[in-house]
């Protein structure tokens, strides 16, 4: 028998392999043009999967790509040129990279198989390569660089058979060919951005940047103006590339929420408390060594300053009494910022809930606001007299500017008429020492209006002048989500005394 020097094309060996078991397995395997003596990309189409729904309706097809690599090394590793993984990156559908091993006899028999996906951890270590690569001073073409590439027991096929590969690589599909390739693509996008992946620099004052962030926090400011603005990508925490440039900018930097809690005031550590539903905020600080905790409601917030043993030390009262909230938040907020507690020591309990626990401090809060219990009981009652939802939402200087109209209503109502007197209309009821006269009364809160419409009973006290003794109520008024005009309380009086009249007669 003649010798002959030659060397085995494993490549092709490969290849040849490959193309056996698509055919055994009902697969079409489409190889590339180009030969590589190592392999051949391969594109793989599934056929349909078999279903009961109408062939229009049909799942798309699986289709996958394959870089197939012939070795008669055990080193379970191979490297692979740059620009071939780029390519299999790139492919939205699955890809996967295929080892054949041969053993070292001349007529060379395929032992094992194992087949890599080019998954996310796959596909980091590529983009972070390239990247790499990109950021040289003379950056290396694609092709010229190699990464390794390593297999193991778990990539390993359980037999060396087409439909032990097809059936591994529906594995990597679940919900469909549509879905991976959704995902696929995101995670090309994202993947080295985890942790934000871009930086920021600019110029603007220690002081600026420090007052932004907590009015920032507290709803009072939206942006803040720098200057030299330059945004950097740092993608897979690299150094950054230059991406965009400007003289002026605004920035907008939302706070970290820590937790939502119930935020509760107690006088003392077994009384009853006040409570609003709050935020606990970590509001960053250019100027100390640490973040700033603000307690955060809709009406007020508390900045906690810097912890002691069981309080905190420098304790900032912040108002935001502009905003529109709950008829009932209001009524609280007047209960716990009365004069008599303003530098008063007051117990803050911040529950987090049944799993998270919660936290107890003592510590003074001093204000200046003036006393409103009596609008408090006012409103109160009116909320029981109209039953008035808690949540109907006002504005708090709206309720301190109809805080007069408010307590004549509610007067009226309790018949507390002391205060109370008419001034006669004509020369007839001059002469009269006992009158009645109608008083219609409305009070708008919020979006909504209450009144009543009533019948005053006077005694004359002098010319003129009548003390109000007794009233009826002929009706009460409600208007929701709506403002009457003097017309229509006009038209609504003279029907109720209408009625008042056909009774008494």
């Amino acid at each position: 028998m003649s010798n002959f020097e030659y060397n085995v094309n494993l490549g092709k060996l490969g290849e040849e392999e490959l193309s056996r078991w698509c055919t055994s397995a009902g697969l079409i395997a489409n190889r590339s043009l180009e030969e590589d003596t190592m392999g051949w990309d391969h594109l793989v189409e599934f056929p349909y999967i078999k279903s009961d729904t109408p062939q229009d309706k049909q799942e798309k097809p699986i289709e996958c790509k394959i870089q197939l690599k012939s070795t008669q090394r055990t080193d379970k590793s191979v490297n692979i040129k740059l620009s071939a993984l780029k390519r299999l990156v790139d492919y939205t559908s699955p890809a996967f990279i295929l080892f054949y091993e041969y053993d070292n006899s001349i007529s060379p028999v395929l032992e094992h198989s194992y087949l890599v996906h080019v998954d996310e951890k796959l596909i980091t270590r590529i983009l972070k390569k390239i990247r790499q690569n990109y950021l040289l001073k003379t950056p290396k073409k694609l092709n010229k660089i190699e990464l390794k590439v390593s297999y193991g027991k778990n990539n390993k096929l359980r037999e060396n058979t087409g439909e032990v590969l097809r059936d591994e690589i529906v594995n990597f599909t679940p919900d469909g060919i549509a879905k991976y390739q959704q995902d696929k693509d995101k995670l090309t996008k994202t993947v080295g951005y985890e942790n934000g992946g871009y930086q920021l620099h600019f110029k603007t004052s220690g002081k600026e940047l420090e007052d932004y962030f907590m009015n920032k926090a507290l709803g009072l400011a939206t942006s803040l103006d720098i200057k030299d603005a330059l945004i950097k990508d740092t993608r897979f925490k690299l150094n950054g590339i230059n991406i965009k440039e400007s003289d002026e900018a605004e920035i907008e930097v939302s706070p970290k929420i820590h937790s939502k809690c119930k935020l509760r005031f107690k006088t003392s550590i077994y009384s009853s408390s006040i409570s609003f539903d709050a935020e606990l905020l970590q509001v960053p600080s250019v100027l100390t060594e640490y973040n700033r905790l603000l307690i955060k409601s809709n009406l007020f917030s508390i900045e906690l300053g810097i912890m002691t043993k069981d309080s905190f030390e420098n304790i900032k009262l912040h108002e935001t009494l502009d905003k529109k909230v709950s008829i009932e938040e209001c009524i609280r907020f007047f209960k716990v910022f009365s004069p008599s507690n303003s530098g008063k020591p007051l117990f803050l309990d911040l529950d987090f809930g049944i799993e998270n626990g919660s936290m107890s401090y003592q510590c003074d809060i001093k204000h200046n606001h003036d006393d409103f219990s009596d609008l408090v009981n006012n409103l109160q009652f009116l909320k029981n007299k109209f039953d008035i939802d808690s949540s109907l939402e006002v504005h708090m200087e709206q309720l301190i500017q109809e805080e007069n109209r408010i307590q004549a209503l509610c007067k009226l109502l309790q018949n507390d008429v002391d205060s109370l007197q008419l001034r006669a209309t004509d020369a007839l009821e001059k002469k009269l020492e006992e009158i009645k006269q109608p008083v219609s009364f409305i009070v708008v809160l919020g979006n909504s209006t209450f009144g009543a419409i009533t019948l005053v009973f006077a005694r004359k006290t002098e010319d003129f002048i009548y003390q109000a003794y007794k009233v009826e109520i002929l009706d009460t008024l409600s208007f929701n989500d709506h403002i009457p005009t003097n017309e229509q309380i006009k038209k609504l009086e003279n029907q109720s005394l209408k009625i008042y009249v056909d009774e008494h007669n």
